[in-house]
């Protein structure tokens, strides 16, 4: 018996530059579009008629990205980005979790310093330890952190899905889906600070939720930090 596949690629002839303008593979086209400099300023990816994602890029002059932007069906991805004035390193970066959740990350170097080489020294939470955060190549070995790790878990009885928030916020759960058990797990990072989890489970019909909350302080994150244990039942 002979069992026979047709592959069908192409590639769009390139313009001038020698720099791609588009691909297919038979049943996904994207395309390109180009500044002078050879910048990506937009792709379009298309499975046959219909576009399930179009990006959009904004530089500055000296090709630093200022701002992107990808469009789907249910979520538009919109991030901006900030540079320092003279070094010109990456101080701060804006984008969405979800619709409607904006996290900002900011980026630190030399301590802060107006001068230095550059070294980056902090990050969103976490910051290089004022006193021995360096070594002698001045390369971080030592930080702190405003987070706390705390897990959460519980069971679920007969769920089809478990969703969790903390503080209103949603958090990604391990849902062991089809087990008696119908454990759920998350990782929280929350700062100092009483907060609320609140886990809902999602019976298979999907007219039915229970939900069970916890609260707990967090006082400081060197110390081990409380366990949150919601149980859910169906």
């Amino acid at each position: 018996m002979t069992i026979a596949a047709n592959v069908s690629r192409s590639r769009r002839p390139r313009p001038d530059s020698g720099l791609l303008t588009s691909r297919n593979d038979g049943t996904k086209n994207i395309s390109y579009v180009r500044d002078n400099l050879g910048r990506l300023t937009d792709s379009t990816n298309k499975f046959g008629l219909i576009t399930y994602l179009s990006e959009s890029l904004i530089w500055w002059p000296d090709t630093r990205l200022s701002e992107y932007i990808g469009q789907r069906n249910t979520f538009t991805d919109t991030r901006d980005y900030s540079y320092a004035s003279w070094s010109r390193f990456l101080t701060n970066e804006q984008y969405y979790l979800t619709n409607g959740v904006l996290d900002v990350q900011d980026y630190q170097f030399d301590s802060g310093a107006a001068k230095g080489l550059g070294v980056l020294t902090g990050s969103a939470d976490w910051d290089a330890a004022v006193s021995g955060g360096l070594d002698s190549l001045k390369r971080p070995i030592k930080g702190t952190t405003t987070y706390a790790r705390v897990p959460a878990f519980g069971k679920a009885f007969g769920a089809a899905s478990v969703t969790a928030t903390l503080n209103n916020k949603l958090l990604p759960v391990d849902f062991t889906y089809g087990s008696s058990n119908g454990w759920f797990y998350a990782q929280l990072l929350p700062q100092s600070g009483t907060k609320t989890l609140k886990v809902t489970a999602v019976h298979p019909s999907g007219q039915f939720t229970n939900s069970a909350r916890a609260s707990s302080p967090i006082t400081s994150p060197a110390i081990p930090s409380p366990i949150f244990t919601t149980r859910s039942a169906m």
